[in-house]
């Protein structure tokens, strides 16, 4: 046995209407599944009508007309009709009729349904089938048969057999149809036939149509069609029926709609029961149509309610009454053209159709005056808000939850929540009696809001948003940077005028890092902590419709030591550059090259560590020109690559230079797009004047990139005519404009084990880290980095009093570090922390001894020891001293406690402790101190 049957879809329904219609059902290659899938496929549709001759050889057909419209609609069920009855053939056997309609419904991508007069016999019904599939080779598989068999008038005795109409009592067209739905199964087991397109759709399961006809030619008695069969096939496949809103009065709400439809499904399902699993009975509405007047703007809001209905309960197909008709019941102005309420709604739902109905929940639905209705596939969402209140505005909330009740925290009256898993959480306000449609992608991002209102019956919808883009355009997904860098986030957004952007916010998860309010939009990132971090941003535009982009994901790696700033792979210090001449007229991700074009002549570019040589650190570079043709305009000395650098973003470019001779101002920084292309220079500011050789002069150098992002930034020369050298070190560019202002000083620093730890200063980093120094005796306070300069772990420094040796020990962005092979075997160590920001502006310093003063005349002897143990002498004024000694990795191996002053303790770990370096922590009260203890048996 076949399985044949459609996927689920929507219906609706048509009760009785004015005289002339020609009917006919067009399906579109539906797949019949037993998995009864919700599916919109072939759900929006429309009937072939106007199609008459109302004179002779004057042919009217409005449906044509109207083509290159309705193309755009994604119709895709064309129902065409069999009772044809102009007022010069009256002939209902012209099935030539039918053939332009067939060809026109297929030519705007819908599949016909065609409608087979009531009449025929199943002779005439073979002799059709030929006509249409072998003759014409239209390939019709969707059939229905005969139209509105109830009449409008005397329906009870119609039903009871005692009168008739179009020539039948009920019995005897109950009996007729079975006759030729058999001929068309027997003919072509693959067609697939619908009806009977009752007009009447009232009734209770026991009164009225519901209870007595439509039972009847369901399942009830020696007139159920629905459950006959030939050959074991059945001969119903899709249930059709028509309604139309009260003769005129349109007074049916969605509480209404919803009820006739679970009283009708009732029957159906009963129906089911007695049917094939695979061969399950599906509905789809045939006509529908509100009142007689198609003018008023509520009506359309109807049928779109009755769509929602029809789809939430799994109808095939929802073909409305009509596009123009003699009558009223026209969507489009037969004269003018003009569209009415019907036709825009229909149009918003069938241009923005989804596979699947979406279930909605509303927290106060307003007496049914507050409608909602999703639709939902694989390639998005699309959801109307249905206001037909004629008189109240209501502000209003959407989010797409999977939660009974969740809805929006947004302050508003009217909540509605759609059964999705999405980001998508937004509000504003309906207008009275307005619908308003939105749009998402598979994402969740919007891509269009449509605004409907009373005020604008004949159109045209107002396009409110139209999103072109949203993203985050750079970094990309799978960036890693150093704990302490500067990260800029580029966004792109976009809307269709006469809609603008007017913010775009930058989010690291669910925190809010920053706004943007005009284009480019972009965020400059800095103290990021280490980890994984999802970078999204959200648009507004001005009519406050709010959009999220996809997440970039960012790791941020804890900064190696010695790389602070936004650009710390250009190793401005060149402390980690190879010694010697670089290379010449290349670039590097890694190493500083340089370039020398024109008439210059002969340069050498050099990186030196000459003893002394250097500002800070232990290396600098130096330009060296032995001709006097000196060195040309577009001589540099170039950084290592970097991608982080932006397009149209002010820099800074910072650096320090000496020379015996006056270069003049043509030294300066610029930036470079590529190995021959300069992004952008400028000129040194202020202008330096070089005096000796020896003296360091600080140049700066700020600019605005391109709209290219440049790779790489340079110290340039400018100058035609140049002999001698110039030395440079302390090479840093940063975002924003010059910056000579030092952070805050770091504070609480203290010894922990093994660990040196402080904390951060309030106000932040500015972008760059921490520096720490250990002296082996008590430094001064002018014991210090020099400002801006570049320093690397294990570079000294001998400025200030005394020139006390002090060794760097770390750079980074952690307030921890852990200093295990401090200063010399015995004795104390004392620390000096510094915070630096991304132009090494240093802090003052927060100092840091490993011998607090009460703690400092404690004695450990003999160091280094021969044995197992060591002594303490313990002066006055101290009780309650603990020992705790630890081994190079941390591990505490042996402790004492409240020991007390005035005395001599010989410490004797309980295990033989192996040969090597040890840590004697020292704490009383809140104080604490750490002594070295080397055993060497």
């Amino acid at each position: 046995m076949k399985n044949k049957l459609l996927n689920k879809t929507a219906g609706f329904n048509a009760n009785y209407k004015g005289a002339y219609k020609l009917l006919l059902l067009t399906f579109l290659g539906l797949s019949f599944t037993s998995s009864l899938a919700q599916s919109t496929d072939k759900f929006f549709g429309m009937n072939y009508w106007e199609y008459a001759e109302w004179s002779p050889g004057v042919i009217t057909d409005k449906f044509k007309d109207y083509m290159p419209e309705t193309t755009t609609w994604n119709l895709k069920m064309i129902r065409i009709g069999g009772n044809y009855n102009n007022t010069t053939k009256k002939n209902d056997t012209d099935k030539d009729w039918y053939v332009t309609a067939i060809n026109n419904a297929k030519a705007i991508g819908g599949t016909p349904l065609v409608q087979l007069p009531i009449t025929l016999t199943a002779t005439q019904v073979g002799e059709w089938m030929d006509y249409f599939n072998v003759t014409k080779n239209l390939g019709v598989i969707y059939w229905c048969i005969g139209n509105e068999p109830d009449p409008s008038n005397n329906y009870d005795a119609w039903y009871a057999g005692t009168a008739t109409a179009d020539g039948y009592t009920f019995q005897q067209w109950a009996a007729q149809f079975k006759i030729i739905a058999t001929k068309i199964k027997q003919k072509d087991p693959n067609s697939i036939v619908c009806g009977p397109d009752y007009r009447h759709w009232w009734g209770s399961a026991t009164t009225g149509p519901f209870g007595t006809w439509y039972k009847d030619f369901l399942y009830n008695g020696l007139n159920a069609v629905c459950t006959s069969s030939y050959n074991g096939d059945q001969l119903v496949d899709i249930f059709v029926f028509h309604f139309y809103g009260d003769g005129g009065s349109g007074n049916f709400d969605e509480g209404e709609l919803s009820a006739k439809y679970a009283t009708m499904m009732t029957l159906i399902n009963t129906t089911n029961a007695s049917r094939p699993a695979d061969q399950q009975l599906k509905i789809a509405v045939g006509e529908y149509g509100d009142n007689f007047n198609y003018t008023g703007f509520r009506v359309g809001q109807r049928m779109a309610i009755m769509a929602k209905q029809s789809l939430k309960n799994n109808a095939v197909f929802f073909t409305p009454w009509a596009l123009c008709e003699g009558d009223a019941w026209s969507m489009i102005n037969k004269t003018t053209g003009a569209f009415y309420s019907a036709a825009h709604h229909y149009k918003m739902l069938a241009q923005n159709q989804r596979g699947n109905y979406m279930s909605g929940q509303i927290n106060d639905n307003q007496s049914n005056d507050l409608v909602d209705f999703g639709m939902q596939d694989s390639n998005g969402y699309t959801i109307m808000l249905i206001n037909e209140n004629t008189t109240t505005d209501f502000t209003y909330s959407v989010k797409f939850s999977t939660t009974a009740n969740d809805y929006s925290a947004k302050a508003s009256t009217i909540k509605f929540r759609f059964n999705a898993t999405e980001n998508i959480d937004f509000d504003g306000t309906i207008l009275k009696a307005s619908t308003l449609v939105f749009t998402f992608d598979a994402d969740g991002n919007l891509i269009k809001q449509m605004e409907y209102k009373s005020t604008d019956t004949n159109g045209p919808v107002t396009i409110l948003n139209n999103v072109q883009a949203l993203s985050i355009s750079s970094p990309l997904t799978g960036t890693n940077i150093n704990q302490g860098t500067t990260l800029t986030i580029n966004a792109t957004a976009t809307d269709i005028a006469p809609v603008t952007v007017t913010s775009v916010s930058f989010y690291d998860g669910a925190t809010l890092l920053g706004t943007d309010t005009t284009s480019p939009y972009s965020f400059n990132w800095s103290g990021a902590s280490v980890g994984s971090h999802s970078l999204t941003v959200k648009s507004i535009n001005s009519n406050n419709v709010e959009l999220t982009s996809a997440a970039v994901t960012v790791t941020v790696n804890a900064a190696p030591d010695g790389t602070i700033g936004e650009f710390s792979g250009m190793d401005g210090g060149f402390e980690n550059q190879a010694l010697g001449a670089v290379a010449s007229s290349v670039v590097s991700a890694t190493a500083w090259t340089a370039t020398n074009t024109g008439t210059a002549g002969n340069a050498l570019k050099n990186i030196f560590d000459t003893v002394g040589g250097a500002r800070s650190g232990s290396k600098f570079a130096t330009f060296t020109s032995n001709s006097t043709g000196g060195t040309s305009g577009t001589s540099r000395f170039t950084s290592p690559t970097t991608t982080n650098l932006v397009a149209s973003t002010q820099y800074t470019i910072q650096f320090y230079a000496k020379a015996a001779t006056d270069p003049t101002n043509k030294l300066a920084g610029a930036l470079y797009t590529n190995a021959t292309t300069f992004n952008v220079t400028g000129n040194a500011s202020p202008t330096p004047i070089f005096t000796d050789s020896s003296s360091w002069i600080k140049i700066t150098t700020t600019l605005t990139s391109s709209t290219t992002a440049p790779t790489f930034a340079a110290v340039r020369y400018g100058s035609s005519s140049y002999v001698g050298d110039v030395s440079i070190d302390d090479f840093v560019v940063y975002a924003g404009p010059l910056d000579v202002t030092a952070p805050d000083a770091p504070s609480s620093p203290a010894v922990n084990g093994l660990n040196i730890g402080w904390t951060a200063p309030a106000s932040g980093v500015d972008g760059g880290g921490y520096m720490v120094v250990r002296y082996a005796t008590n430094p001064n306070a002018d014991n210090d980095p020099k400002q801006n300069g570049i320093y690397k772990i294990g570079n000294t420094l001998t400025d200030g009093t005394g020139s006390l040796l002090g060794t760097v020990v770390y750079v980074g962005a952690s307030t921890s570090f852990t200093d295990g092979v401090a200063g010399a075997v015995v004795g104390s160590d004392y620390y000096k922390v510094y915070t630096m920001d991304k132009a090494y502006n240093y802090s003052a310093e927060a100092i840091l001894s490993t011998s607090p003063y009460k703690l400092h005349s404690i004695s450990l002897y003999p160091n280094p020891s021969k044995t197992n143990s060591f002594n303490l002498i313990l002066p006055d004024g101290i009780d309650d001293l603990n020992v705790a000694i630890y081994n190079m990795v941390g591990q505490k191996v042996y402790s004492e406690s409240e020991l007390t002053s005035g005395s001599s303790k010989k410490i004797c770990p309980s295990n033989i402790l192996p040969t090597g370096l040890y840590f004697v922590k020292l704490s009383s009260n809140e104080e604490s101190t750490i002594k070295k203890w080397k055993v060497e048996y």
